[in-house]
């Protein structure tokens, strides 16, 4: 606790003081607080920036005693906790990214229709936090107890994560949130405000200390890799008092409101980016989305809004003012907003889209465009590792109506994830229990890792064993990941290389294939080594004069030891296929015995040493080959390891004809060292179809299976049926999508400007008739494609006639013009007929009166 240096009864009337000052209403003055305080740890302690090993600094602490935190935290960004609070519209939920198991589950404390609660994936409230923590202001969930103890939490390590007021009010450059996530990350969370504020720099990491490590065991001096996280501040930023000055505002600047709430085009670079219209005009988010200390936030939406003055912060209330207003305040135009026209817009457009359906968002294309948000994507962690994810794939903007039943711009993606079903109901599993279940099957890239570590030639460092298939060759990046890389060389089918340099080469060179009728009558070109061995055998035998050479293809192969095999342009006259011999300039073609007696000598070397190699690759394949024992398949033979020696035989019926062919025998026949799902998957941008399938398998007969597992994706359930995948509707497999505000574009880019109706009513208009895909991070089949107005509850008719009758609008519109005018002109010249009548029965009448 805090040393006290006064009596008890002081302290408790300066409190009294200080909370009536600070806690009541605001005197009026617009000047900025200053905020030179002291800061304390989460034990109400004092901090000093000379301490060694120092610890962390709460916000909770050092905040309350100027501002009341248990109201603070009545905010929406940390109530969701509270179960009397309304959950309002559905907004932007947590989403569980993860896609080595295609998941990308929608996740939120609030009741919002399509969003799991953590508890229903078996998420502690730890869990989430580490999960989520990095992109959250502090508070909420993340200080909350268990209410039944959680075996895997590690709360008293971690530590809570209070609200962190600084994320949002501190307008210092030295401010970090890219620190506060990696703190995070490192299950560093009572440290990680601290780090991010810049006073002070935190090292260790908490994820490293045994799970019964206590803050009051002090530093783990017996271990240097597991030290518990400590503080070391700056006291260049500390006053001679031990206080320091914070540069803390009431309207948090934009740029702290951007790393929670940014939207990415997705392809957008830096250059090409336009601000929201009201920031370019030199607004900031809290002009309009501003609060008081319960930090309620005016999130903008018109429904329930009954305060006059707070409803001038709405889009209508802003430009267009409200029968609610009074004064000034009902004409609309606060900070300067202009008050739109509409020209030629029919009234009704106003009741049935909200202001951003025109206004905001990107211009809409045929096909929803693919954007990334900062909590769900993980932008805004700068630094030399990549945070930001591709998944969820999320689509914008998609026209839907919103809570108020009005036509919305939306953001939308398709849940996909993994669950029992039992009767209609799902349990979601979270990636980690499906990784689990699945093993190898959701890692073809570690499966093919784990062969070339065993083909690599420990001999020769230059050698590189390769994956080849589908025109791709693959190498070893890491234990688990591999590099691909495009080549002309590179085989269509699965096949094992090295590569040398730039050349791919067989795993090894077989001359079992090898023949002497193949060298003597060369049917086909032979290969350099073919050459090159033989050359080498003939000289060794000493039947030539001069040069053993060998003429082949318009060329004259010379081979040295010194120089290796080389080529030349032949003399003239030269036969297209001979071994001869070179000398004085002058070839004399070898006798087939002799060319016959060297093949036969080479080959008896070349092959036992062939075999040699053969025996000891299988050997050390013994460890990778799961399914069967290792093979090799050359010149019609299966070669296998028995008793340490290697044994030819006939190969089984169905097995492959490549002329070498490395494999492994199981029951069913020869099969590839690595599955034919993992080829598949390697080309692949998501799950295979046979991934889904053994995965789904795999969970059947994972012994917590708790029901039928199925898997979600793309707007439909899979499952298996006898042996096969099938899919159905399920409703947890329904779009995700939430409304959104920004970005407005300029008034000259809105829907309709300047008269446009053809922007909106047209029969290929994106506003109606753009295409929304059913996403999901795996290819099983294809997939659907909805048009907005389906999803909107419109039928293509009625929009058909909606879009004749505003063709024929200007047809109307100028037709009745015309027909009031000839009406008028009618009734004109019917009215100077009658007045002429008048006059004449008048002055005729007026004459007869005379007389």
């Amino acid at each position: 606790m805090r040393s006290a240096r006064v009596p008890a009864w002081a302290g408790l009337a300066a409190v009294v003081v200080l909370a009536a000052a600070a806690w009541g209403e605001w005197d009026g003055s617009r000047t900025r607080p200053v905020h030179r305080i002291p800061l304390y740890d989460e034990n109400g302690e004092k901090i000093s920036p000379y301490e060694q090993r120092g610890r962390p600094f709460s916000c909770h602490e050092s905040c309350q005693e100027c501002h009341d935190y248990e109201t603070i935290t009545m905010g929406w960004h940390f109530n969701s906790c509270d179960p009397d609070v309304p959950s309002g519209p559905k907004g932007e939920p947590w989403i569980v990214v993860d896609s080595k198991t295609g998941t990308q589950l929608p996740l939120s404390h609030r009741s919002w229709e399509g969003a799991w609660k953590p508890d229903d994936v078996g998420m502690s409230l730890w869990e989430y936090t580490k999960a989520f923590a990095r992109h959250m202001p502090g508070g909420d969930w993340a200080e909350k107890r268990d209410v039944v103890p959680d075996p895997h939490s590690r709360w008293n390590v971690s530590g809570y994560v209070p609200v962190n007021c600084l994320a949002c009010h501190n307008a210092s450059p030295i401010q970090n949130q890219s620190d506060y996530v990696i703190q995070i990350a490192r299950e560093n969370f009572r440290w990680a405000a601290t780090q991010a504020s810049g006073l002070g720099t935190v090292g260790a990491i908490a994820a490293r200390l045994d799970p019964t490590w206590d803050p009051v065991d002090g530093p783990n001096l017996d271990n240097e890799w597991a030290q518990a996280p400590w503080v070391d501040y700056d006291a260049a930023w500390f006053d001679t008092n031990n206080k320091v000055v914070l540069d803390l505002r009431a309207e948090p600047p934009t740029d702290r409101c951007y790393f929670c709430h940014t939207t990415a085009t997705v392809g957008e670079t830096m250059e090409e980016l336009d601000d929201d219209i009201h920031v370019q005009a030199g607004m900031v988010c809290a002009d309009c989305h501003r609060n008081g200390l319960s930090h309620q936030i005016m999130r903008g939406k018109e429904t329930g809004q009954t305060d006059p003055a707070l409803f001038t912060l709405t889009c209508r209330g802003c430009h267009y003012g409200n029968g609610l207003n009074e004064g000034g305040l009902a004409e609309g135009g606060r900070f300067a907003a202009p008050r739109p026209e509409h020209p030629g817009l029919p009234e009704y457009h106003l009741e049935e889209l909200a202001c951003t359906a025109c206004h905001s968002g990107l211009w809409p294309e045929q096909d929803a465009q693919h954007i990334r948000k900062a909590r769900a994507n993980r932008l805004g962690v700068h630094g030399q590792a990549t945070w930001a994810t591709d998944l969820p794939s999320i689509q914008s903007p998609v026209f839907l109506k919103n809570h108020n039943d009005r036509i919305a711009p939306h953001h939308l993606f398709w849940p996909s994830f993994w669950a029992y079903m039992r009767g209609d109901d799902l349990t979601p599993l979270l990636p980690e229990a499906v990784a689990t279940a699945a093993g190898a099957v959701l890692e073809p890239e570690a499966q093919v890792v784990k062969v070339l570590g065993v083909l690599k030639p420990k001999e020769d460092e230059e050698a590189v064993p390769v994956y080849a298939v589908g025109g791709i060759a693959y190498e070893p990046l890491t234990l688990t990941r591999l590099d691909g890389v495009d080549r002309e060389d590179a085989p269509m089918e699965p096949t094992w290389r090295i590569r040398r340099g730039q050349t791919l080469e067989p795993i090894i060179e077989d001359t079992l294939v090898w023949t002497v009728e193949g060298i003597v009558e060369h049917p086909q070109p032979l290969t350099d080594s073919q050459i090159a061995k033989m050359l080498a055998e003939i000289e060794y035998e000493g039947v030539v004069e001069g040069e053993a050479v060998y003429v082949q293809g318009g060329k004259l192969y010379h081979y040295s030891e010194e120089k290796g095999l080389s080529a030349e342009d032949p003399p003239e006259g030269a036969k297209e296929y001979a071994w001869c011999d070179l000398n004085e300039d002058q070839l004399t073609e070898l006798e087939r015995e002799v060319i016959k007696n060297a093949a036969e000598e080479m080959l008896n070397f070349e092959q036992p040493v062939t075999q040699e190699k053969i025996g000891a690759l299988l050997s050390a394949l013994v460890p990778v080959c799961k399914q069967g024992e290792p093979v090799y398949l050359s010149a019609g033979k299966l070669y296998r390891l028995k008793d340490g020696m290697l044994e030819p035989s006939d190969p089984p019926q169905g097995a492959p004809e490549a002329p070498a062919y490395w494999g492994q025998l199981t029951e069913e026949g020869v099969a590839p060292l690595v599955p034919t799902y993992v080829s598949e998957a390697l080309g692949s941008d998501g799950l295979t179809k046979e991934q889904v399938r053994l995965v789904l398998a795999a969970l059947a007969e994972d012994e917590v299976s708790e029901g039928t597992p199925v898997y979600i994706g793309g707007g439909k359930l899979f499952k298996i049926d006898a042996g096969d995948l099938v899919s159905t509707q399920h409703p947890a497999a329904a779009y995700y999508a939430w409304s959104f505000g920004h970005d407005v574009r300029p008034a000259a880019q809105a829907l309709g400007a300047e008269g446009r109706c053809s922007d909106c009513h047209t029969s290929d208009s994106p506003f109606f008739f753009g295409d929304v895909l059913a996403e999901v991070p795996a290819n099983i089949e294809q997939a659907s494609v909805f048009p907005m107005f389906e999803l909107q509850g419109y039928a293509r008719d009625d929009l058909g006639r909606w879009n004749r009758s505003v063709l024929l609008r200007p047809l109307t519109v100028y037709g009745g013009l015309l027909t009031g005018a000839l009406i008028a002109f009618t009734l004109l010249r019917y009215g100077f007929m009658a007045l002429e009548a008048i006059l004449r029965a008048l002055v005729i009448r007026g004459g007869k009166d005379a007389a």
